[in-house]
């Protein structure tokens, strides 16, 4: 019996060690990369825009309007609303230069728990926050920019939190666009996250999040944007992960070790969206990749069809990010649903 309790302890000592230990390594390369750039000065993740924070039920929410210049302005906003646990920098540089030059303003904001954002303290049961609540931390940013609509785009949980919008606050919203999102995460009928993709994390945590350093934050942020590729073979854009963490870190106070998990049961208290989006009028674009590994094109594919207005567009061989190397087409597929979505609401507000 002794014998037997070893040989258990064993196996569960080597199952904890591979789970835990054995994680994604760095490379040396990428170890002398972050290096040279923590010596060097870190480039704002800003755009020169406006910064304030809007309220919502006392909750201080960061935002960023930024206006495109006079000459080319449409007179028109879009809202962009980032995914689960992080913030509003990590809206790549080549898609807001893009929608900037084509003459659209932009609100980024930092959901809350996130960033410049309140971090929530008195989190817990009976006190959790729901999707319908961040929703209206976007209300609030808008409002605070005096902007009656806009074009809401969302990525991830953002994709959620822009449905939530459309549905619940169909008056604040031009278009929808649902980026890398779900209907609804949990159902049943539609693959859970890949137990792989959730050990990897894990192990990503384990290894280069417990101690927490600008060196070991660099490096799990690195591998988690590779690992989010699925079996992607493009490469990430690790000066740009690697600036926009340290400033992160340096400038915006960190990031929140609790915004995963309290996000998480956001979506989990939030349910199911299904039968709600056939209420969505709003012209509507699904964008999803079709290797992504933590939101699996199935989920596109289940609550696309269920949006009278919906187109979709789905980009073979991306994964659960909007990387550089599909900028071109990216840039496009949102370009033309806002073009085509102006003329035809600017004509019905009139």
């Amino acid at each position: 019996m002794i014998i037997l309790i070893y040989i258990l302890i064993f196996i569960v000592a080597i199952l904890i060690g591979f789970v835990f230990f054995y994680g994604p390594p760095i490379s040396a390369a990428d170890q002398r990369l972050i290096k040279r750039l923590m010596a060097q000065p870190v480039p704002s993740q800003l755009y020169g825009g406006e910064t304030g924070r809007a309220i919502h039920d006392g909750i201080h929410i960061y935002y960023e309007h930024i206006k495109a210049a006079p000459t080319i302005a449409r007179g028109e906003t879009i809202l962009l609303i980032n995914g689960l646990g992080h913030s509003m920098l990590n809206w790549p540089k080549y898609l807001i230069t893009h929608l900037l030059d084509s003459g659209y303003d932009i609100i980024r904001y930092d959901n809350r728990d996130v960033g410049l954002s309140d971090w929530i303290d008195d989190w817990g049961p009976g006190q959790y926050y729901s999707l319908s609540d961040m929703t209206a931390d976007g209300i609030a940013a808008l409002d605070a920019c005096r902007v009656r609509q806009a074009h809401i785009i969302g990525a991830s949980m953002g994709g959620m939190i822009a449905q939530t919008m459309a549905i619940e606050h169909p008056d604040r919203c031009l278009s929808l666009c649902s980026i890398m999102s779900t209907g609804h995460f949990y159902d049943k009928s539609t693959p859970g996250v890949p137990l792989s993709m959730r050990l990897g994390l894990l192990k990503i945590m384990w290894r280069y999040v417990l101690l927490p350093s600008e060196r070991n934050e660099c490096m799990a942020q690195l591998t988690i944007w590779r690992m989010l590729r699925g079996k992607g073979t493009y490469s990430v854009n690790r000066e740009e992960i690697i600036h926009r963490t340290l400033f992160e870190i340096r400038e915006r106070g960190g990031f929140n070790k609790k915004s995963t998990r309290h996000h998480g049961v956001a979506i989990a208290k939030s349910g199911s969206r299904l039968e709600s989006l056939p209420e969505v009028q709003l012209p509507t674009l699904v964008l999803h990749g079709t290797n992504d590994p933590l939101v699996l094109i199935q989920h596109a594919e289940q609550y696309a069809p269920l949006i009278p207005n919906a187109k979709t567009h789905y980009i073979k061989g991306m994964g659960h990010d909007l990387p550089k190397h599909f900028a071109e087409e990216i840039n496009a597929t949102i370009l033309k649903h806002l073009s085509e979505v102006s003329v035809t609401e600017k004509q019905k507000i009139s």
